[in-house]
């Protein structure tokens, strides 16, 4: 068992022992972070490699960002994103939450969806949209340890002296 980090719960959320810029400098300069993720948690290396292309036309994005948190999207395939809401939890500690969102483009590609199924499509957009982030924020959490360990390794490999 690492040191580094403590997943809570069920994969709610995890602590890890570095400092929040750091966390953030490590996710910023690696656009790919969600296929290493990946091959951190021993998916297969063409699952792997299915990752990097996607990830390197789709890469990451910081979706939301306020003084000591932000949160971060990451391309694990064609329709597959990771997210998680990164936030200080003291000086030398980081908190990370698995969430989920439906991306923009889902939010014009739904109602249009629902439309040609001649649904109503005001009524079922919001249900929609609750299932896209559901599904997200489950793909989050189930790769939770491993983000935590890819941040331990990038972390103890940018550090002054590190393996």
């Amino acid at each position: 068992m690492s040191t580094f980090y403590a997943i809570a719960g069920q994969n709610e959320s995890a602590t890890v022992s570095a400092a929040f810029d750091d966390v953030k400098r490590v996710l910023l300069q690696n656009s790919q972070w969600a296929a290493h993720v990946l091959d951190v948690a021993g998916r297969s290396g063409a699952r792997v490699a299915y990752a990097k292309v996607y990830g390197a036309v789709l890469g990451s994005q910081v979706v939301a960002e306020g003084p000591g948190y932000f949160l971060i999207r990451g391309t694990a395939g064609k329709n597959t994103r990771l997210m998680y809401r990164v936030e200080a939890a003291g000086e030398h500690n980081t908190r990370i939450t698995p969430e989920g969102r439906a991306e923009g483009i889902f939010k014009v590609l739904i109602p249009i969806g629902l439309l040609f199924l001649c649904c109503v499509g005001v009524a079922l957009t919001p249900l929609a949209y609750k299932a896209r982030a559901a599904g997200m924020r489950r793909m989050s959490s189930k790769y939770l340890d491993a983000f935590c360990r890819y941040l331990e390794a990038r972390l103890n490999a940018a550090a002054p002296g590190g393996q």
